[in-house]
């Protein structure tokens, strides 16, 4: 009995010293929160997003993102490094186009018929028509890239793209528990080769897309909830500012279609439990080491999709809660309907355009 009791002292002694002294990569710091407004008055909720249908099923998990060649041509990638191309009204006839052999999340072409690929493990790659898969960048200065996770070609040749954090994509905990501002839009110059901070001081830099005329760039600050702009000319040309804040979802992929919305995925809702002991860090990394004794807890899914016009005000809002298309990370319209994008799930889906 005396050997069993001391044992089991050892063994809460053991987990003590693990809980409140073992080494993690975070190192959190105090934050204050925004207000959260919840499903309510502009976000109230609805079941608009009830009525996705499944296009692809059963080609791969994690289609994130989705991107049109100039012959009409849909591309997506999945979890497994795969890129496929199929046709929008044939997407039973879906081919391989591309293996990155990575992760590949944001999508976009160049003028001249490139596939631009945000990919989360190998960084900032370039697929020429044939699909062969080429490195552009994986670095910035004498520094690493992280988390590569969208991109956008402007009018001027050069990629903006963002690096979400200095955590991997495959540990989004530990960036939601630290809470240090690491992510930053960048660009990538073709013709010089260089690569270029633009923007820094971002929680988790997401999705971003360039407004009207490229005179702004807009990006997703996830979990900051929040969107900023960017001014790119003009009298403003380097200032950043909020664009809408306190949402009541993480940001995830925006797209612009090109006239007057931008469309808004956020993969999941804001929630408690997001913002975890905001003024106590210590108690931060408890939980993150925690976390790594125990299954990591399953995010909530929610279906949230905002479109917002040029000035940043809400002019559709999609929903819903029961979340039949999980974690929704992308939304593009074209030609009268949204393409939307998934982190987890087994299909696109497809959504005749909200009135």
């Amino acid at each position: 009995m005396r050997s069993a009791l001391r044992f089991l002292a050892a063994s809460l002694a053991t987990l003590a010293i693990y809980l409140l002294a073992w080494p993690v990569p975070i190192d959190p710091i105090a934050w204050t929160p925004p207000a959260n407004p919840g499903f309510t008055g502009r976000f109230a909720p609805n079941d608009a997003l009830a009525a996705i249908e499944p296009l692809l099923a059963g080609a791969g998990i994690g289609p994130e993102d989705v991107a049109r060649d100039a012959a009409g041509r849909l591309y997506t990638g999945f979890d497994d490094g795969r890129i496929v191309r199929f046709h929008r009204d044939r997407p039973d006839a879906v081919e391989e186009f591309a293996d990155t052999g990575g992760r590949p999340l944001g999508l976009d072409f160049d003028a001249t018929g490139n596939l631009i690929v945000a990919d989360a493990h190998r960084g900032l790659l370039s697929i020429d028509p044939a699909g062969t898969v080429g490195l552009l960048t994986n670095r910035v200065g004498d520094t690493s890239l992280h988390f590569v996770d969208d991109a956008i070609v402007a009018s001027d040749g050069r990629i903006w793209f963002t690096d979400g954090s200095r955590f991997a994509v495959d540990d989004a905990f530990a960036m939601l528990l630290d809470r240090h501002a690491t992510g930053r839009v960048l660009t990538y110059d073709p013709r010089t080769r260089e690569t270029t901070v633009q923007l820094e001081g971002l929680v988790f830099a997401n999705g971003l897309t360039l407004g009207p005329d490229d005179a702004f760039l807009l990006v997703n600050d996830s979990f900051s909830y929040r969107i900023i702009r960017l001014w790119l000319t003009g009298p403003r040309a380097g200032e950043s500012e909020p664009f809408i804040e306190e949402l009541p979802g993480c940001p995830d992929n925006i797209t612009f279609n090109g006239r007057d919305r931008f469309w808004v995925a956020h993969f999941i809702p804001r929630t408690a439990t997001l913002d975890v002991f905001p003024q106590t860090p210590f108690m931060r990394k408890v939980l993150y080491r925690a976390l790594r004794l125990l299954p990591r807890p399953s995010l909530a899914h929610y279906g949230f999709v905002i479109g917002l016009d040029l000035d940043g005000n809400v002019v559709a809002n999609l929903q819903d809660p029961a979340a039949g298309f999980p974690m929704i990370t992308s939304a593009r319209e074209f030609e009268g309907e949204l393409l939307l994008g998934s982190f987890l799930a087994p299909s696109l889906g497809r959504l005749p355009l909200p009135e």
